[in-house]
């Protein structure tokens, strides 16, 4: 790749124009300019069927059938001074151009004017309009909808002047995308051109301006002028542009065409074979993945490769764990492995080493918990605090829930707990802080406050409460005892009664849903169980960090299961995934996930905001087994079809045997997890239920297809370590999903709308409750709910003028 400040391109047409007259120009990002040049010669006339350019370039008639030549020439000389010819086929093109703006002026909410069916009519193919110079002016009225000239010429089938105006014809399409119903296919673009010994006859080309990537037959033809060099066009990495979605790659194309091949199969018969089922079992650090029961087979994994290679999958793993800033909606990098790196990692963002930062936090954890465990940091009344109750809604509550649930029942995490209590408020439902508070006794009681701006509404007002609750019983001066914050909002922090030495701080490359590593998860389960026991969760999930970072894309736990994910969601037409824990102590797994995927990949546009024309994202649900199979498993065996995540452990937690059973309790339970997934793949069929002598009419009912997907994980143990892998697992498994899809999996916007009509709502009811204002400024319908609720508060119950706390 040449450096900034280098080389130059022209590309020219024969138009008769000279140089000086063309003034539209260009520079990419490596400085490289493009304008048009005079001197180039066409051998294929632009009019079509032998006709002459007039008015300017202005052509008219039809499409040609032949390709326009275009010249690409030097300016400056490169390490290898080289030219060349470029066969576009304008003719496809530019019919690709009309055939997008006839879709175009066909939406009804697209208000075009009375012309535009004019000009579309003289654009279609087989047209001669004789005053092409009348077409243009028409068509350029469509400038005010964002068409540019570039885009007026092609429609009215005239060829662009200079290539800017091919590049300008793209911009306004975008604009207009989601009104489009397929992508514009091919435009004429140039390329950052690399002198290569090999000769590219389906190159792609890039054009930095649109950041669009044309995938077309071009033909290179260097040996024309100069036999002894041969180009190679490459691809640049691409920002924008309906051509930069992974659909519109052939690797995407070619897992479509595959379903065909792969719906004319049956697991039945795949699992027939073992050589597949031995090639999908994955095994590391003790776990075991068994994909097998996926509707794929080897060629269907080479695909997704393939597809994970287009889509840059390794480059966006590496730009993650660089700090790049891969969140371009809030130009953040995603660090979440820094916060269980190992003390000497070096992880940079922005150029700092954030390791140092992560490690000085987690010792204060470590720190400030033994302090409160061993009893050298006490409440106001000198009393231990024994128990601790965590506020913070969404990541802040989710992930260190599930860890927590997952740990309470290891044998290492109780003996290390005692008779310490852990409990999480996030909702803003006072049933929540009743159910918190009831039991909990204020002077052995701390609070931990998560809110990385100290602003969140529902937690604010929680942790308001449970200030007045504590200051109720203790007296003010007990907040800055019973309170601590993780915050990087210091003033705030201060403001509320909490010291400022108590907070502990994270950063905005940590996600709230990625945030159980970072003091949100690992203050309160150090509170709850020692730093010893969560250091052993973090090297945990460290290992898996590595793994997915190193592992070849064939042995790696997360970028499968990631790509099997796309493949049911994308391909075979799955939305749904069940997570199916065989183990209760996986209770809050299946939420937890619930909300990393589909607050991450519930996205609707790329991450350049162009609107995604096929599925992406799924609906996670789960329940533990057996319970699961007593609720909603006949739906998965004999209604839809629902892809299933198997978990397993082989060690139990609690192990329990009876004398004289038949198996162990534990042995029950995995007995059904490992009948499940056959019980979905292989079916039953109406033959098999004949020879079990059913009768005719039920042998309907109890037909099962089958032919239904699942994979099982399975888990040595559940311990710290192993519980540290399997968020890691699926974490990095979401981020593969988003990179394939090509979405930003690390905002979330879709939770900022209802936030901002509730701050509406919330100021009709404060002023209906204190100054019995109308309702006024919603819909009917809302209105009327509205009005129906304040009817409680008619008498004046609602104003606020004394304090209640929950009663229980």
């Amino acid at each position: 790749m040449a450096e900034k400040g280098g080389k130059g391109f022209s590309l020219g047409k024969g138009s008769g124009k000279s140089a000086s007259q063309k003034t539209p120009s260009f520079k990419d990002d490596a400085n490289f300019k493009f304008s048009a040049k005079s001197g180039g010669k066409l051998e294929t006339p632009v009019g079509g069927k032998g006709g002459k350019a007039a008015n300017g370039g202005i052509a008219k008639g039809p499409v040609p059938k032949e390709p326009a030549k275009y010249e690409l020439s030097i300016e400056k000389e490169l390490p290898t001074t080289a030219q060349c010819l470029m066969d576009c086929e304008a003719a496809n093109i530019l019919q690709g151009v009309q055939e997008q703006m006839i879709i175009l002026s066909r939406d009804p909410t697209v208000k075009l004017p009375v012309s535009f069916d004019r000009g579309i009519q003289y654009a279609k193919p087989g047209s001669r309009y004789t005053n092409p110079q009348r077409v243009r002016q028409v068509l350029q009225r469509l400038k005010k909808y964002g068409v540019s000239d570039g885009e007026i010429c092609a429609i009215a089938n005239i060829y662009p002047e200079t290539v800017d105006e091919v590049f300008a014809l793209v911009s306004s399409l975008k604009a207009n995308r989601s009104k489009l119903a397929e992508p514009l296919k091919d435009i004429i673009l140039s390329a950052v051109v690399e002198a290569k010994p090999v000769v590219s006859s389906s190159s792609r080309l890039h054009c930095p301006a649109s950041g669009i990537v044309l995938s077309s037959s071009l033909n290179v033809n260097s040996s024309v002028m100069f036999p002894d060099v041969k180009l190679e066009l490459k691809a640049r990495s691409i920002d924008m542009g309906s051509s930069t979605l992974i659909c519109h790659t052939e690797a995407w194309q070619d897992l479509k065409a595959h379903v065909e091949d792969i719906n004319r199969t049956h697991l039945r018969h795949l699992m027939s074979d073992n050589e597949r089922c031995k090639s999908m079992m994955v095994e590391f650090d003790g776990m075991m993945l068994d994909y097998s029961r996926q509707r794929a087979t080897d060629e269907t994994m080479d695909k997704l490769f393939k597809l994970a290679e287009v889509a840059h999958l390794k480059e966006n793993i590496t730009s993650m764990y660089n700090g790049d800033h891969i969140n371009k909606t809030e130009n953040r990098s995603v660090l979440h492995v820094a916060l269980r790196a190992p003390r000497d990692s070096v992880i940079r963002c922005d150029g700092k080493n954030v390791v140092p930062d992560v490690w000085k936090v987690l010792d204060q954890i470590h720190d400030f918990s033994e302090k409160v465990r061993n009893s050298s940091w006490v409440g106001v009344t000198g009393k231990t605090l024994k128990d601790v109750i965590s506020i913070g809604i969404g990541g802040s509550y989710l992930g260190p829930l599930f860890v927590h649930t997952a740990l309470q029942t290891d044998p290492e995490a109780i003996e290390c707990a005692g008779s310490r209590q852990l409990r999480f408020l996030a909702n803003v439902d006072p049933v929540d802080v009743a159910r918190n508070i009831t039991g909990l006794n204020p002077e052995t009681t701390l609070v931990v406050v998560v809110s990385k701006t100290f602003t969140t509404a529902e937690t604010m007002l929680n942790a308001r409460t449970l200030r007045e609750w504590i200051s109720t019983a203790l007296g003010p001066a007990a907040v800055s005892k019973h309170m601590v914050a993780v915050s990087t909002n210091l003033t705030l922090v201060e403001k509320f009664g909490i010291d400022p030495n108590n907070a502990f701080a994270f950063w905005d490359w940590v996600g709230g849903r990625y945030s159980v590593c970072s003091a949100v998860g690992m203050l309160p389960l150090s509170l709850q169980y020692g730093f010893p026991v969560v250091e052993k969760f973090l090297r945990g999930a460290s290992s898996i960090d590595q793994h997915f970072y190193s592992a070849p894309f064939q042995k790696n736990l997360p970028v499968l299961l990631g790509l099997l994910s796309v493949w049911n969601v994308s391909f075979l037409g799955y939305p749904t995934r069940a997570i199916l824990p065989y183990s209760q102590a996986l209770e809050k797994f299946a939420p937890h996930i619930q909300q990393v995927s589909m607050e991450s990949n519930g996205k609707g546009v790329s991450i350049d905001g162009v609107p995604l024309p096929f599925e992406a994202g799924e609906v996670d649900f789960g329940e533990p087994g057996t319970n699961g199979q007593h609720s909603f498993y006949q739906l998965i065996h004999q209604g839809r079809v629902i892809p299933c995540d198997f978990i397993g452990v082989v060690k139990s937690q609690q192990p329990v045997w009876l004398k004289g059973e038949l198996v162990t309790n534990h042995d029950e339970l995995m007995s059904n997890f490992f009948a499940q997934p056959d019980a979905l793949a292989y079916g039953k069929t109406p033959e098999e239920l004949q020879k079990e002598n059913v009768p005719q009419h039920l042998v309907p009912h109890k037909t099962f297809i089958g032919n239904r997907p699942s994979l099982s994980l399975l888990l040595p143990s559940l311990n710290a370590y192993n519980i540290g892998q399997l968020l890691a697992i699926y974490e990095h498994r979401i981020a593969v999903e988003g990179f394939t899809w090509g979405v930003n999996s690390f905002d979330q916007w879709g939770v900022e709308l209802g936030k901002s009509l509730a701050s509406q709502v919330r100021k009709q009811l404060h002023e209906s409750h204190t100054k019995g204002e109308p309702v006024k400024g919603f819909n009917f319908s809302t209105t009327i709910m509205l009005n129906k609720y304040l009817e409680e508060f008619s008498d004046g119950k609602g104003e606020l003028t004394t304090t209640m706390l929950p009663r229980m």
